[in-house]
This record gives structure tokens, C-alpha cells and sequence, in this order.
């Protein structure tokens, strides 16, 4: 017999237990489809609902029974447990609860399987949250910056060190981009990792998880940060601005010799090679609008996808 190990929904872990517990606590409420579940010999942690199958009992026939997931309780359940709604199944202990949550809220209810979701996030969606992301990291980066500015000039200031000239804000700028930076990664990896998604995915509905839905480790979670950040998104801020600066000081060159038609080239150059570098370079990016699956380049280094959560 098996010893299983699971998750609260606070992602605490508890174990190991016999088959008959698990599908007790499934019974209970106290772990549902979507908690997930390890035992010896899986590779990975997977949710309840994927492994629920080879837990319960087949019929009088020797067949496997039908399994659906309760749209209210979120357990699974044998189907002659539930009773229907629309295309969604209820538990039949849950339908006082169900409707009287349907009175009082009027949710919507959605049809739930003991089968793996197909669907992914769209890229527009991605793409929002990509960017409550940048504004929660740039507001941590900014408070940081502030905080390391005062300990930095203060310190100095209590020790008499002069700090006039570029050298000492040259250092204290390097420095604290480097920890501001760091604060980034450590603010992705670790959201990720934890909880399978950062806030900016949070809020659009979404969580990253690997190709069979089951969480994304933290070694992942580091691979996936790298395949996004260091190797191409700053590529994609750094290179075209040195294109940009570079053509522009052509322009001023073209003011300098008097030549109109190398001051109109230079000012063309300028704008257009950088903005075409910056498209060439963010496909890894937007690449995922044409994926089957919506993944990004860092997705299919990394073998993760972006579902609704």
C-alpha cells in the first residue's frame, strides 16, 4: 500500500498516509481535487485529481468508476455521489450549501473533470501581467534604492568621510543596482516557486506549472528567471539603446559636417534600426501569441506553461 504525502491549502506538507486516508481527507473536504499529492516512485507532486483514478474502487464489473469534481466542494467524487447543474456536477451532501450560495452570491458556476486542464493564459493577459509585475518590482527597487541611499550618505556622514566628487556615488550606484537587481530575481524566484506565480500573475487569474499541471520547483523557478531576465530582457534593453546612441552620434556629426542628407540618414538610422532590433529581439517574447500553448521562449527552456489558476 502506498504512503501518500499532500498539501493544505496553505501549502503545508502532512504525510505520509495510507490510500483509504487520502481518500478519506477527500471526503472531508480537508484536501480537494487541486491539493497536491506525492508518493514514492512519482517524479513530481501532482494535484489529487490526476491520481484520484487509481484510488477508488471499480464497480461490481471490475470497470473504473465515472469520477467528477464538485464545482462547489471541490472534492472528487463518484458520479452517482453528484447530481448536475448545467454542465457542472454538485455533491449531493453540498446541494443545500450550492444553492444557497448560488442565492446569495450568484456565482457562476464551472463545469470541473478529474482530467488535466487544456487551457493557457493568452498573451495580452501575459502580457498585463508582465507589466503589474515591472511596477511592483520598479516600486520595490525604488523604496530599496531610497533605504540604501539613507544608510549609505548617512554612514559616511557620521564617520566624516567627504563624499563630494562622482567616485562615491559611482560606487554606491553599482552597488545598489546590484542588490536592487537582485531583489528583483529573488522577488520572481521565490513568488514562483512558492507560489506558483508572482502577483502580477495572481491578479489576472493565472500560475505557472510544468507541462503535467503539477507545481514548479524552485530549480525551475531559477532556470525559468534566467531564461527570461539576464540573457534576453536586458539584451533587449541594452542592445538597442547602444544602436540608439551610436546613429545619434552620427546625427551629430551630420550637424557638424553640414550635410543634410547624412543628418536625415543618421536621424532614420537612429530610430529605425533600434526599434526593428527591439522586435527582433522581444519574438522570444511575443512569441508566444502564435504558441499553440502560449509559451515564451523562457517557457519552453524552462518546460512550463501559464494556465488559469
Amino acid at each position: 500500500m502506498a504512503e501518500w504525502y499532500y498539501t493544505d491549502s496553505w501549502n503545508r506538507q502532512y504525510g505520509p498516509v495510507a490510500d483509504s486516508v487520502l481518500l478519506e481527507l477527500n471526503q472531508t473536504g480537508a484536501i480537494t481535487a487541486r491539493n497536491s499529492v506525492w508518493r514514492e516512485g512519482m517524479d513530481t507532486w501532482e494535484p489529487f485529481h490526476t491520481v484520484a483514478p487509481e484510488l477508488f474502487e471499480n464497480d461490481e464489473e471490475g470497470n473504473p468508476i465515472d469520477l467528477g469534481i464538485c464545482a462547489y466542494s471541490g472534492r472528487v467524487l463518484s458520479s452517482r455521489e453528484m447530481v448536475p447543474y448545467g454542465d457542472a456536477m454538485i455533491g449531493v451532501d453540498s446541494r443545500e450549501e450550492f444553492v444557497q450560495s448560488l442565492m446569495e452570491t450568484g456565482r457562476v458556476v464551472e463545469a470541473q473533470t478529474t482530467t488535466k486542464e487544456k487551457e493557457f493564459i493568452g498573451f495580452w493577459w501575459r502580457t498585463l501581467g508582465v507589466m503589474l509585475d515591472e511596477m511592483v518590482k520598479y516600486g520595490l527597487m525604488a523604496i530599496l534604492l531610497a533605504v540604501l541611499a539613507l544608510i549609505f550618505f548617512g554612514t559616511m556622514k557620521v564617520f566624516s568621510v567627504p563624499t563630494q566628487g562622482g567616485a562615491f556615488t559611482g560606487i554606491f550606484m553599482a552597488f545598489a543596482t546590484l542588490i536592487a537587481y537582485g531583489a528583483g530575481a529573488v522577488y520572481e524566484i521565490w513568488m514562483v516557486g512558492k507560489y506558483q506565480g508572482t502577483l502580477g500573475k495572481m491578479v489576472i487569474g493565472a500560475k505557472i506549472v510544468q507541462p503535467d499541471h503539477s507545481r514548479v520547483t524552485y530549480k525551475r523557478s531559477i532556470g525559468r528567471w534566467f531564461a527570461k531576465t539576464p540573457i534576453f530582457l536586458e539584451g533587449v534593453k541594452i542592445l538597442p539603446y547602444v544602436m540608439f546612441g551610436f546613429f545619434i552620434g552620427l546625427v551629430s556629426s551630420g550637424f557638424q559636417s553640414g550635410s543634410t542628407a547624412f543628418l536625415i540618414a543618421s536621424w532614420f538610422l537612429a530610430f529605425a534600426l533600434p526599434t526593428i532590433l527591439s522586435i527582433v529581439l522581444t519574438s522570444v517574447f511575443w512569441m508566444a501569441a502564435f504558441d499553440e500553448q502560449k509559451r515564451a521562449f523562457h517557457d519552453r527552456i524552462a518546460s512550463t506553461r501559464v494556465v488559469p489558476k
